[in-house]
This record gives structure tokens, C-alpha cells and sequence, in this order.
């Protein structure tokens, strides 16, 4: 099935809260040491109530890409910091059924097309440590390792490598 990529609405918040949580806990759960706190994060993460708060902000993006239904989606924020005038990509999940289709490449495509209409000249994002395939798919665009942050719950601490790329 064709893939389209639409720019989500207030209307598609319980869509991408449970798009959000589904598709973080069967990519991402592995990571985490304790299924408490990694089912407290994405409660809070994915609530409707920060969704619909996300998706009223005019710095924030939302894309849903679906086929014939939700597939996945992307989420990304307009930086604007002096000479790092940019983009942070903060999310870009797919389901499983949906992961090694292409349709990662062509969300991909559309938030760094979109980035760069908006005048962005900075693209950036993070990708948890141990998760290669993440890795090696935004090194194939040319994105390059920066820095690493930790993230931190009550009961873990992870690993971000930041990686960037002029646009």
C-alpha cells in the first residue's frame, strides 16, 4: 500500500497517543530496567493531554504517515538559537508491520524537506545508545555523531548520542 504523509491536526491527538505509546513500547521497552518506570514515561510521554499540548505549538510538527491505516509518524521542533538556527527531530517511530517498507526514508525525507522550507539551516536529532539501526540509517544521510546527553528516570540512566547535519 502507497504510503501518504499528512500534516497531523488537533483532531489526530488520540491517534498519535496511541500510535506513540504502541509503537515506542515494542521498539524501545528492551532498554529499559524497570516496566514501572518505562510505563510511567510513556504515559506521561504519550497522554492525550501532551499530545493535544504538542500539537498546539506553533514551534512543533506533527506527521502522521499512514497507508490504509496509521502507520507511523514524525515529530520535530523549529530551533532557533542564534547560529544554530534549526530543526530537532524528536520522534520518527514506525509499527513493526510497518519498519523496512521505505516509509522511514520517506518520512525522513518530508520532515527534512519541510525543515529546510521553514529556513532551517541546522537538522539534528538523538538516537539511544545501542540502537544501530537508527544509527546507521541517519549516518546514511551524511548525519554526524556531535555528542552525547544523558537521559535520566528515577530508576535509570541512558545514553543519547546527538547527531547533526547542515540542511
Amino acid at each position: 500500500m502507497e504510503l501518504q504523509i499528512k500534516e497531523a491536526t488537533i483532531e489526530d491527538a488520540a491517534v498519535l497517543a496511541a500510535l506513540g505509546k504502541a509503537t515506542y513500547l515494542s521498539h524501545f521497552s528492551h532498554y529499559w530496567r524497570s516496566d514501572e518506570d518505562l510505563q510511567k514515561w510513556v504515559e506521561n510521554e504519550y497522554s492525550l493531554a501532551a499530545v493535544t499540548a504538542s500539537l498546539s505549538d506553533s514551534s512543533t510538527c506533527w506527521l502522521l504517515a499512514v497507508t490504509d491505516i496509521p502507520v507511523g509518524f514524525a515529530k520535530f521542533t523549529r530551533q532557533q538559537e542564534g547560529a544554530h538556527d534549526g530543526t530537532l527531530l524528536n520522534k520518527l517511530y514506525f509499527t513493526k508491520a510497518a519498519t523496512g517498507k521505505g516509509y522511514g526514508r520517506a518520512l525522513f525525507d518530508d520532515v527534512v524537506a519541510r525543515a529546510k522550507r521553514s529556513g532551517s539551516r541546522y537538522f539534528c536529532l538523538e538516537v539511544l545508545e545501542g540502537n544501530e539501526g537508527a544509527r546507521r540509517f541517519y549516518e546514511s544521510y551524511g548525519m554526524r555523531h556531535l555528542r552525547d546527553e544523558v537521559f535520566s528516570t528515577p530508576e535509570q540512566t541512558s545514553v543519547l548520542h546527538i547527531y547533526g547535519m547542515a540542511i
